[in-house]
């Protein structure tokens, strides 16, 4: 999994160990660009969002999988009430979903600062709420109290905040998504628990230039503040161009101008250019891809550009009902959290689900990150290197229709180069949720 961001798209929440489909799931059919109503949100169609992630790194999480730090529009959280349940409250046109979930992890080998390992017990419990505004809106508040039994962790109220949704201005179709964020998380790239405080937002708009052609503006801006490490503001916007070549095929191109500002540290600005693709083979099959290169400039520095490949794509395949795979690749650029260097990360990974018995689900993952740390004063100057690979394997089950169980064992081993931030641990849990 890579939880970049994005690229980190491909993992749970570290408090939703299993993703556990809906009994009646089926392959949804292919979305027509040029004939979509722009009112429908881009997460209910099989097309991506403008991908205006060029933002600050916001860390990998060390429990349970590797999962973003802080992803813009978080997943939807296990045991939730699945399609078809009526809500637990309703005002007009507004809906509230309020969820509760336990879940305890013990792990070994993990780092509470540089060189020091632990062996803990985590509880975490997470009361929250989601509203559903009219058809194409939700807000929604999740704290998190995570309880460690290590001496060398402090407990902590975890909280997030998130809205998204969109609707139609004329011929434009108009996504916004927000999220807020206070962690203390421990995370692989710093090697101890860090505190951070982040806010994205993203606003794109699209709207049809010919039956077969679409124009997609989009904004971003993700921000992070550490008491630790550097502060990191990072503001983007994206032009591009979609055409349809068939009603399950779109091809495109797009420019993205980036501004980093990092304190203390060196400043950058950027410009991606990325060819991208997406679409369906039938019922079963569906994927997505973007890749070009990346200039980045190293302001108030005597530094030469850097030059960088950039690569997202993904691949989803239902074999069966019952029976589905994915695969991922990625690689970006984004500032590190330490002063005066920026980060080029590559993943690559996949999944299988698989259905058993009815009402239980089985699911196995696996990937493999490669970081490495360059000073912006020389940027071909390599200050530290990491390899970072891992393995999980669930069994998940719903119950009482609104609830869900879960379990888990997870494998994970960062090398670094910087010996204190190397760990091996091996993690086992148990999550119970119930949402209404």
């Amino acid at each position: 999994m890579g939880q970049g961001q994005t690229s980190t798209a491909t993992a749970a929440s570290v408090f939703d160990p299993i993703s556990i489909p809906e009994e009646t799931e089926t392959p949804r059919e292919p979305v027509d660009r040029a004939t979509l109503n722009p009112i429908v949100p881009w997460w209910q169609t099989n097309q991506p969002p403008n991908n205006l992630i060029t933002g600050p790194q916001f860390g990998t999480d060390a429990i349970g999988n590797l999962a973003p730090g802080f992803n813009p529009l978080p997943p939807p959280i296990a045991g939730a009430s699945p399609a078809g349940t009526p809500p637990a409250l309703r005002w007009g046109q507004v809906t509230a979903h309020p969820f509760l979930s336990y879940g305890l992890t013990y792990g070994n080998g993990l780092l509470s600062g540089p060189g020091q390992q632990e062996n803990t017990f985590i509880n975490t419990v997470t009361p929250g709420i989601s509203f559903d505004i009219g058809k194409y809106w939700n807000l929604s508040y999740v704290p998190s109290l995570v309880f460690f039994t290590a001496d060398g962790y402090n407990n902590t109220v975890n909280q997030s905040v998130s809205l998204r949704g969109g609707t139609t201005a004329g011929e434009w179709g108009i996504n916004l998504g927000n999220n807020f964020a206070k962690t203390d998380n421990p995370t692989i790239e710093t090697g101890a628990q860090t505190q951070q405080t982040m806010n994205s937002t993203q606003f794109g708009a699209s709207r049809p230039l010919t039956p077969v052609l679409s124009l997609d503006l989009g904004l971003s801006q993700a921000l992070r503040w550490s008491d630790d490490f550097n502060n990191t503001f990072s503001w983007a916007t994206q032009n591009g161009i979609n055409y349809q070549l068939r009603r399950q095929l779109y091809v495109g191109a797009n420019l993205t101008l980036g501004y980093d500002l990092v304190e203390p540290g060196t400043d950058m600005t950027s410009e991606r250019f990325q060819l991208t693709a997406g679409g369906a083979l039938g019922d079963k099959l569906s994927y997505n891809f973007s890749g070009g290169f990346e200039i980045r400039q190293f302001l108030d520095t005597e530094a030469e550009m850097k030059l960088s490949p950039i690569l997202n794509a993904s691949l989803n395949y239902a074999l069966t009902e019952k029976t589905s795979f994915n695969v991922y690749a990625n690689r970006q650029v984004t500032p590190s959290f330490f002063d005066n260097q920026f980060t080029e990360s590559a993943a690559l990974g996949g999944g299988v689900n698989q259905r058993i018995f009815g009402r239980y689900f089985l699911s196995f993952s696996g990937g493999y990150r490669w970081t490495e740390n360059n000073s912006t004063f020389n940027p071909t100057e390599v200050v530290q290197t990491a390899n970072f690979a891992f393995m999980r394997v669930g069994v998940s089950a719903r119950f009482l229709r609104r609830g869900t169980g879960s379990v888990f064992y997870s494998w994970s081993n960062n090398d670094s180069s910087i010996q204190g931030l190397t760990f091996s641990s091996n993690q086992v849990g148990m999550q119970l949720s119930y949402g209404w």
